[in-house]
């Protein structure tokens, strides 16, 4: 495994000598250098210092990282400087991350906020897509996501599980805080301030 760090908040993919968060993903994703992020090698870690990463990049609906939302695609962990110190900002152009695939994911440490997933199609997931992997977030605050269908804060439909999590203000149809179609645990959370405009403010199980 691989230790990435990312070293700026612009949210670029040049070979400008810079490891952005989405260089870095990509790198675990492709086992390969991507500007200055090391080749990843297996289960890495992105390791994201304290500051505000916004994602500035537009391009919904696609899934390789390149635009749009951050795609995992590999076993990874995304880990900041804890949760009022490292905040990754949607900027409202797309849901934040989204685990496409079977792989063993951890997010924690940080806050996710303004992702934003305007069309009601099959997935939502504001702030975070869990499509069809294991996603363990710990230490993390889902604040302002929205999604047009489900989730506005996570949408899962594999397994989930969520420790130290705070849930707030995140609007969906269905689901505003938590949108849950699968396996899910919930420990020592908060959902505050969530709102659905059909069903289950806080959570849809």
């Amino acid at each position: 495994p691989t230790l990435i760090t990312v070293n700026t908040f612009k949210d670029e993919k040049a070979v400008d000598g810079n490891c952005s968060l989405r260089e870095a993903i990509r790198a675990a994703n492709l086992d390969t250098q991507v500007d200055a992020c090391p080749a990843g090698s297996g289960a890495d870690t992105v390791y994201l210092p304290a500051g505000v990463y916004t994602l500035s990049i537009a391009g919904a609906g696609e899934d390789n990282g390149l635009t749009g939302d951050l795609d995992i695609l590999s076993d990874l962990t995304i880990t900041g400087a804890g949760e009022g110190a490292t905040i990754v900002d949607g900027g409202g152009l797309d849901r934040v991350f989204h685990i496409v695939g079977d792989y063993q994911v951890k997010i924690a440490s940080l806050t996710i906020r303004n992702g934003s997933v305007t069309t009601a199609g099959f997935y939502g997931g504001g702030g975070i897509l869990n499509q069809s992997g294991t996603l363990d977030v710990e230490r993390v605050v889902l604040q302002a996501n929205h999604a047009a269908n489900t989730g506005g804060g996570i949408d899962n439909h594999n397994y989930l599980k969520v420790n130290q999590v705070t849930f707030y203000k995140n609007t969906a149809e269905v689901g505003g805080g938590l949108f849950n179609d699968a396996q899910m645990s919930i420990f020592n959370s908060t959902f505050d301030q969530n709102i659905a405009s059909h069903t289950g403010g806080g959570l849809d199980n």
